[in-house]
């Protein structure tokens, strides 16, 4: 497939370029490719005149099987379909374990990787969950890592009134064998730390690191845009000791939040504060429940959050800060990619890398979607649905 005449973000402004897509990968950027692949025969043409041309997002924090259940029976948020990730310009997602661990476990949010990969996405899990000792598919959290291709960190809670994690040598035990399973596999192998509403905020991990010699690479708080309490005071001061930051999409007030700060307001202050882009990323959090509010803020009902939040954030944050699109798509893509380990093939635009693409009309909104070279989306409609998903 050749997608011609856009504007091309690898993330980095290219200027018009064109993009050659094969066998799933990116085989080659420069100009006028159709002239000089033309010997290779008929070649599909995407025309992308007026499109700007950007790699596939990265939802790093997105609920396969649906998180909440805090509500009870009536809070239980039902499973994703692959049209409801696509649609948002998500061409790889990392699921992941909420608060409901009686009802969803990791086997059956293993198996739901699976089907989406299958459906075209490319999909990751983390192992673990709220609770730390953390639960885990195999033997151990290390033997997760080290044996399943799709696991590629943990999942913890901290900070959180729910599963208070008090203990220093558990939480430590857990990042020796992340940094174990590092070594043994070749994998990032983070620890991808839920930062709950209690007043403690990221303390929890500035004891765990001076603790252990953890490499703080390792370990990514998420959540950190709340104002009640101010979180990402905390969460900045990580930044300065080299860490990178995870802000969640379904905090904003848009999604009904009554605690988050919205990540346009959080980027804001992170950019005041002299904090470099390169250290943040942005997640979904989608599809859990979330309270619908009335004109008085009064929660009147529940909803779940859609993945595509993640692509409405980012354009939030690009219209409030005045952000270039190569200066803010790092954060759903080569940032995360970086943070996950998967720079090799993921997050950018480049010869030999996966064909994820999207293209975005000049308002940003979401026209054509490729997942490893396939067409998943095009002029916003879904192209290619779940087994069991609604076509309507």
């Amino acid at each position: 497939m050749l997608i011609r005449g856009g504007q091309l973000f690898a993330p980095e402004d290219l200027g018009r370029q064109d993009l050659l897509v094969g066998y799933g990968k990116v085989l080659a950027i420069g100009n006028d490719l159709a002239t000089r692949f033309a010997p290779l025969g008929s070649i599909q043409l995407l025309d992308a005149g007026g499109k700007l041309v950007v790699p596939g997002f990265i939802d790093q924090h997105i609920h396969f099987l649906g998180g909440g259940d805090f509500e009870g029976p009536l809070g239980r948020v039902p499973e994703l379909h692959v049209g409801m990730v696509t649609r948002g310009g998500v061409t790889t997602a990392v699921g992941i374990m909420g608060i409901d661990m009686e009802f969803k476990t990791l086997h059956g949010l293993l198996i739901k990787a699976h089907e989406l990969e299958w459906s075209g996405l490319s999909t990751y899990i983390y192992t673990g969950s709220f609770r730390i000792p953390p639960p885990y598919l195999t033997s151990s959290v290390r033997a997760d890592i080290t044996l399943i291709d799709k696991v590629l960190g943990v999942k913890v809670a901290v900070s959180e009134d729910t599963y208070p994690n008090l203990s220093l040598p558990e939480f430590a035990r857990v990042a020796g064998e992340v940094r174990l399973a590092a070594g043994v596999s070749g994998k990032a192998a983070v620890i991808h730390a839920h930062i709950g509403r209690n007043p403690t905020r990221l303390q929890p991990v500035f004891d765990l690191l001076k603790a252990v010699s953890l490499p703080i690479s390792q370990i990514v708080p998420t959540h950190v845009n709340r104002h009640q309490p101010d979180t990402l005071a905390h969460a900045l001061e990580f930044v300065r000791l080299g860490g990178t930051i995870d802000f969640s999409a379904n905090l904003s007030k848009r999604s009904g939040s009554l605690t988050g700060m919205n990540p346009d307001e959080a980027v804001q202050r992170a950019l005041a504060a002299v904090v470099p882009l390169s250290q943040i990323t942005l997640s979904s959090d989608s599809n859990v429940s979330m309270p619908v509010l009335d004109a008085q803020d009064r929660p009147v009902g529940l909803h779940n959050a859609p993945p595509s939040i993640l692509h409405r954030e980012l354009v939030q944050i690009v219209r409030t800060n005045g952000l270039t699109l190569s200066e803010a798509l790092p954060l759903v893509t080569s940032n995360v990619a970086r943070v996950l380990g998967i720079a090799g093939h993921k997050g950018s635009l480049a010869r030999g890398k996966d064909a994820d693409v999207v293209l975005l009309d000049p308002d940003l909104s979401v026209d054509t979607v490729i997942a490893r070279g396939r067409l998943m989306v095009q002029g916003g409609r879904v192209l290619v649905r779940g087994p069991f998903e609604d076509a309507g």
